[in-house]
């Protein structure tokens, strides 16, 4: 019996992985690979040991800025169910320790695998960004600007230093370019994720985006967002960007579309499917980073 009990505790346990960091690994694995693929197009020699190597520092980073939140974390749900299957323990201790020896691998990665003075300025910016978002005192995360942190955590800084890894330490100010448009749309993906938690994140005392300035605010924001990422490309695409790449973004405005008039009719009153707005908002991230990659691959 104490077997089936711990059996039927592990599943939950792999559901909550599951749900709460797989999804973020894989985007912001997406926008590391982004980064590289950029210096590929400008003509840098792909090395494929600094790619691996890159994508580990990453990875070790995500993970170290997730257990450093479960350590601040108030109501911890994944401690309720290791407390069912092994007891209590000082389960925070035990975040704390894999989170120092997660980021402690990361640096090491860093300063024996990177050249450039950038490279390791850009980790050690990832690094404040992380502490400011998930540990006290800070804790932006639960602050209504969690949201802009993450984005720009994610959307920024990660193909930065995917970029500058690649390049002994250079940046390109066009990246720059490339990434405010596919900040746009992941701040409105996560405005969009906030409105649909808007329950759970109450009952739970969670302070989002949604919370701080009411629903239609960040609805009628990510709605601008999302507008605005293609007005952005457009214009830089004239003024800027080779335009082949405005071209490729523009492919994906009936998807665009769609979104939009699914939060419109939100704001109109009817009622959300919730399903359909995120799978249309996280659709539009992934296919602009395919097509935008694959302008960077194929001239």
């Amino acid at each position: 019996m104490p077997t089936e009990r711990k059996e039927r505790a592990k599943r939950p346990i792999f559901a909550y992985l599951l749900e709460n960091h797989i999804s973020e690994i894989l985007l912001s694995s997406s926008f590391y690979f982004f980064g590289a693929a950029y210096s590929l197009f400008l003509g840098f020699e792909l090395k494929l040991v600094t790619l691996v190597f890159g994508w580990l520092v990453v990875i070790f980073l995500m993970g170290t800025m997730e257990l450093l939140n479960l350590v601040f974390l108030e109501e911890n749900h994944l401690e309720l169910l290791l407390i069912e299957i092994f007891g209590y323990q000082n389960y925070r201790l035990f975040y704390f320790i894999f989170a120092g020896t997660f980021m402690g691998v990361a640096l090491i990665i860093v300063l024996l695998n990177f050249s450039g003075g950038m490279t390791l300025l850009l980790f050690l910016l990832i690094l404040v960004f992380m502490i400011l978002y998930v540990v006290r005192p800070f804790r932006l995360i639960s602050s209504g600007y969690g949201e802009m942190i993450n984005a720009l955590l994610i959307t920024f800084l990660i193909p930065s230093f995917a970029y500058a890894s690649q390049t002994s330490g250079r940046l390109h100010q066009d990246l720059v370019y490339l990434c405010i448009p596919f900040f746009f749309l992941e701040l409105a993906n996560l405005y969009l994720f906030s409105n649909k938690q808007l329950t759970h994140d109450l009952q739970r005392g969670h302070i989002t985006a949604t919370i701080k300035f009411g629903s239609v605010v960040t609805l009628r924001a990510a709605l601008y967002l999302v507008a605005g990422s293609y007005v952005f490309m457009t214009l830089v695409g004239f003024a800027r960007i080779p335009s082949r790449f405005m071209v490729r973004w523009l492919l994906s405005s009936p998807l665009a579309l769609f979104l939009i008039f699914q939060v419109d009719s939100i704001l109109r009153g009817k009622k959300p499917n919730w399903f359909t707005v995120e799978l249309l908002s996280k659709a539009l991230i992934y296919l602009n980073l395919l097509l935008l990659i694959f302008a960077f691959l194929v001239v």
